[in-house]
């Protein structure tokens, strides 16, 4: 069964492999900057639950198939915005070791004192603003014939 990838940006893509180099990190942050290259691949959960050394019938975390719409993408790639805006934006590096330290020291900081993102909208507001895009898309689309 084909997996479809996890949708990502070059940017967070390259944050990712640069938390998956790491190490200072924890392993566990290592390790998720992993599975979520691999998702990005297209690599099955089962897959990647091998690669990353989960034994199936001891397994204490389980990996779960997420639609590339779901609001769980939103939230990996708000966390992104926010190491951007508020650490990667303000500086100039002259190297690639102070990227990554300034991205390990942000992202222990950030760990320390995690702050959970919160939904403000209902979900009915949500899936009609989805519904609204939705419906100018196709009518673009559908102009351009594409």
């Amino acid at each position: 069964m084909l997996t479809p990838p996890l949708p990502m940006t070059a940017e967070q893509r390259s944050a990712l492999e640069v938390t998956a180099q790491s190490t200072s990190l924890p392993h566990r942050a290592v390790l998720q900057a992993k599975a979520l290259l691999w998702a990005g691949e297209g690599v099955a959960n089962e897959e990647i639950g091998r690669r990353c050394g989960v034994d199936p019938k001891r397994a204490r975390w389980r990996l779960h198939f997420t639609p590339t719409s779901s609001p769980w993408t939103n939230l990996v790639e708000r966390w992104f915005k926010e190491i951007t805006e508020r650490r990667l934006r303000r500086d100039a590096f002259s190297s690639v070791d102070a990227l990554v330290k300034a991205i390990e020291t942000w992202t222990e900081h950030w760990n320390d004192d995690p702050k959970p993102f919160v939904w403000h909208k209902p979900a009915e507001q949500i899936s009609e603003k989805v519904r609204r895009e939705r419906a100018t898309l196709h009518q673009i689309n559908s102009a351009t014939d594409h």
